[in-house]
């Protein structure tokens, strides 16, 4: 750079320039008888780069792409490389593993058939459709938990959350009709909703229990929540004898039926 910038400057002489900026004229001739072929040398680094970026599915950074040139019998230093990516627009992009929060892939499994497919009538509250849309904000995205009738399309619940949790499904049933709440959990597409008709199913058994001649149709559920729960944690082992702690956070589900006459 600083030959460079003498080149460009030819105001003074090559002699003030170089005392001046504390660099000896033999070297800035040098560079200059020199500058062809490292050009070409430079163009031909940058080529390997390339090739091993490109090689990558431009998944590779600077320090990936330097161990990678080493490996090959080539020198290379991250800073080096670091540059010449930058100089050519080369930037590392990865992929994000998003996870699947909703599982409707029963629906389509052969032991699922579509029983709607031959009926030409549809009773009212017999058929029932769950869904959660997606709506982008500019504070996130918000979710949506519907569950509505086919035949009249009448909205039978909804719920609106700024996340994806278990509330999302208890807020749904709460103060619903046990009958009315185990429905919306059998046509729910949530993983916790499994969980949540499981829990329900033994409030029930536990309620038959202590009144056998109890009615499901004056039963409803009053409390439903989701605190949190205890931390699993473990380690998984890293480099240089390292460990990284892996958390997986759980939680307490509470539900509680009533019977409202």
């Amino acid at each position: 750079m600083i030959y460079a910038f003498i080149e460009n400057h030819p105001e003074h002489a090559v002699a003030r320039w170089a005392a001046f900026v504390e660099v000896s004229t033999s070297g800035y001739y040098a560079w200059q008888q020199e500058r062809e072929g490292r050009q070409v040398r430079d163009d031909a680094y940058a080529a390997q780069v390339q090739r091993i970026f490109d090689q990558s599915g431009g998944t590779y950074g600077a320090d990936r792409v330097a161990g990678q040139l080493r490996k090959e019998g080539l020198r290379a230093s991250f800073k080096k490389v670091k540059r010449v990516m930058n100089e050519h627009g080369l930037f590392s992009v990865h992929l994000r593993y998003q996870r699947i929060l909703t599982d409707s892939r029963g629906a389509r499994d052969e032991d699922c058939p579509n029983l709607l497919r031959d009926k030409p009538e549809i009773r009212p509250l017999r058929v029932l459709s769950s869904d959660i849309t997606y709506i982008p904000t500019q504070e996130g995205f918000a979710y949506t938990c519907t569950i509505r009738d086919l035949r009249s399309g009448v909205v039978l619940a909804e719920k609106t959350a700024s996340r994806m949790k278990k509330e999302l499904v208890l807020d749904t049933i709460r103060y619903k009709r046990v009958t009315e709440a185990q429905k919306l959990l059998r046509f729910s597409h949530r993983r916790a909703a499994v969980v949540i008709n499981k829990l329900l199913e033994s409030a029930i058994a536990n309620a038959r229990v202590k009144e056998p001649k109890v009615d499901l149709n004056q039963m409803y559920v009053t409390y439903a929540t989701a605190d949190e729960g205890p931390q699993m944690k473990r380690y998984m082992p890293r480099a240089h004898g390292r460990a990284f702690m892996i958390r997986k956070q759980t939680c307490h589900i509470s539900l509680e039926i009533q019977t409202i006459e």
